[in-house]
């Protein structure tokens, strides 16, 4: 989490948290941060006419964000950039901070900020908004809009922008096209209510989040209504004024924000709200219907790690028969395609998987013996989708995988006769 202050000296300061308990290194700045947009690696913060950029982590952090400096080591905080919103920033002077005393306001100051991990666009009061690259800082491109933006967003392969206008409408500019970019369309079905002019527009929306692992699903606040949208094809609303903190994994996660601040000391994880999308709410009915064909044809039309991960689970829980690409799905930050045919055959336990505690038909126990279960079956799974792997001409049955059948019995020696 980072957060923008007034620090006692008169001077904005700028802080950077982690999830755990441990402090980030904090940046006293000169440029009054009205503005504030945070990636991976950036923080970017502006005024009505300056931008400052902190560069404050790098991939390659642990090899080279270690000075050696007599003694002793010391870890750098990372790199500063600032300029002005007047000035053409070069990728040259990366390290360059500008003078912010002394300079005249700009006639044209800037309105709402917006970053990636690639880019970095500005928008100013004209209606001209500037594309930097990311994370050397120069001038890409200048677009021009058809309004005043109050807050914009980036999705997550920084192919589209979210805009969202002092009257608050929401339209779309799509980055991805050409340099020029360009306003994106309605869908032809006319499905997206409020649309005028060829354009993708909704109206009265005071908040708006795009998801972390899927660049065209995103959620918006219009009134008192939650929608998630598809493909710009709404859902069914939900009934909600909370404001939206988070989209990943086909969750969204929501904050009570009126009722926290009228009750400050009456902290509950009950302002919390989590919601879910379409796509997972109908896969969790048709998993529990007693076949799961059709939960499979669903997840192959609407393919998501997390879908596939969820019916990996349950045939595993099942007792059912697991197909490679549904082990798969089952290891840590694993991004699952849709199954192909030359996994479709289902793997079943050999005699010998079974004698070394692999569970068949019939499901697993419970407890601790159930998870020791279910790991010696994704771990026999994944050996014998590497087999037949290896080997192709037997994955369609035709043979059997030596190191996953039952050994043979070796000739014993014969006793021989005493002289």
């Amino acid at each position: 989490m980072a957060y923008a202050y007034h620090a006692p000296r008169a001077h904005p300061r700028t802080s950077y948290y982690g999830g755990h308990p441990t402090y980030v290194p904090t940046r006293y700045i000169d440029v009054k941060p009205d503005f504030l947009s945070i990636t991976a690696h950036h923080v970017v913060a502006a005024s009505a006419d300056f931008v400052y950029v902190w560069h404050y982590r790098t991939l390659m952090s642990k090899l080279t964000s270690v000075d050696s400096g007599g003694s002793s080591l010391r870890r750098k905080e990372g790199r500063e950039r600032s300029f002005h919103i007047d000035d053409t920033p070069a990728a040259m002077n990366a390290e360059a901070v500008a003078v912010v005393a002394g300079r005249e306001p700009s006639a044209d100051p800037i309105v709402a900020v917006a970053a990636s991990a690639s880019c970095l666009l500005v928008a100013r009061d004209s209606g001209v908004m500037h594309r930097y690259s990311l994370p050397h800082i120069a001038l890409e491109h200048k677009y021009t809009l058809r309004c005043r933006p109050q807050t914009m967003a980036i999705n997550c392969d920084s192919s589209r922008l979210s805009i969202i206008d002092l009257n608050g409408v929401l339209t779309f500019f799509d980055l991805a096209t050409d340099s020029t970019g360009g306003e994106v369309k309605a869908p032809s079905s006319g499905e997206a209510e409020g649309s005028a002019g060829g354009r993708f527009e909704r109206k009265d929306v005071w908040d708006m989040r795009w998801s972390t692992d899927n660049p065209e699903l995103f959620a918006l606040m219009e009134k008192a209504r939650m929608f998630i949208f598809r493909n710009l094809v709404p859902e069914e609303p939900v009934l909600s004024s909370a404001y939206l903190c988070s989209f990943s994994d086909l969750e969204i996660r929501a904050v009570l924000l009126d009722q926290l601040m009228k009750e400050p000391d009456e902290r509950s994880k009950d302002y919390v709200l989590k919601f879910e999308t379409k796509a997972l709410r109908e896969t969790r009915e048709l998993l529990e219907l007693p076949t799961l064909g059709e939960a499979s044809s669903f997840i192959e039309a609407n393919p998501h790690p997390r879908l596939w991960r969820l019916l990996a689970e349950v045939r595993l829980h099942k007792g059912a028969a697991v197909t490679p690409c549904h082990a798969s799905t089952l290891q840590p930050h694993a991004l699952h395609p849709p199954c192909n045919p030359t996994c479709s055959a289902a793997l079943q336990p050999t005699p010998r998987a079974r004698r070394s505690g692999v569970p068949a038909e019939g499901g697993l126990p419970s407890g601790g013996e159930g998870v020791r279960a279910l790991r010696r079956l994704l771990r026999h799974t994944v050996r014998q989708a590497a087999a037949s792997a290896r080997r192709p001409e037997e994955a369609g049955g035709g043979g059997r995988d030596p190191l996953l059948t039952e050994p043979q019995p070796q000739p014993q020696p014969q006793p021989q006769p005493c002289p």
